[in-house]
């Protein structure tokens, strides 16, 4: 995935090295020491990936695939003042465009 943030933190030092993914999602961290490390996957709109144990060795060259799932979008609506009311008598519109009280006549 384009332009996603890749972050791999040591867990014994606490060092970390970050990338952002290229136009066909591909990264590269390079000179990373030996260790355990979290890798954590982000990307705006999509929830994030966390791996907490991820072992490197000497020489090893890792390759991780990581799908990313959409994450759901929570809408918030605030109303501050309530709507102004309109009289409950109902109106018929006149041909001029203007409007006059529905006045039923007996038939």
């Amino acid at each position: 995935m384009p332009g996603a943030t890749i972050a791999l933190e040591n867990l014994a030092t606490s060092a970390s090295r970050t990338a952002v993914s290229g136009n066909r999602g591909g990264y590269v961290i390079l000179g990373l020491t030996p260790g355990t490390y979290r890798l954590t996957v982000s990307k705006e709109g999509f929830a994030r990936y966390v791996n907490e144990e991820l072992a490197l060795t000497v020489g090893q060259l890792a390759k991780f695939n990581v799908n990313l799932r959409v994450q759901a979008v929570r809408s918030v609506v605030e109303v501050t003042e309530a709507p102004e009311l309109i009289g409950n008598q109902s109106h018929r519109r006149y041909g001029n465009g203007g409007l006059a009280p529905n006045h039923q006549s007996p038939h």
